[in-house]
């Protein structure tokens, strides 16, 4: 038996595909107000991070790109 989530996303993936392209432009901004929001509210550089994974990973890997762990 198939289970929803996959008949939902992977059955039917051209119907976010467009969306899902669009987020991925937004990941860099979206990172790096992110980091600035919590270097300047705790005063310090954060240098590691966890990312609470429900997606493609876009913010993960923006992340690493700028050198957190």
């Amino acid at each position: 038996m198939t289970h929803w989530t996959e008949t939902f996303f992977v059955d039917n993936a051209n119907l976010f595909a467009s969306e899902l392209e669009a987020m991925d432009g937004r990941a860099e901004t979206e990172t790096e107000q992110l980091r600035t929001l919590l270097a300047d509210e705790f005063d310090s550089t954060p240098t590691t991070v966890l990312d609470v994974g429900c997606g493609l990973g876009r913010h993960s890997l923006e992340f690493a790109e700028a050198g957190l762990d």
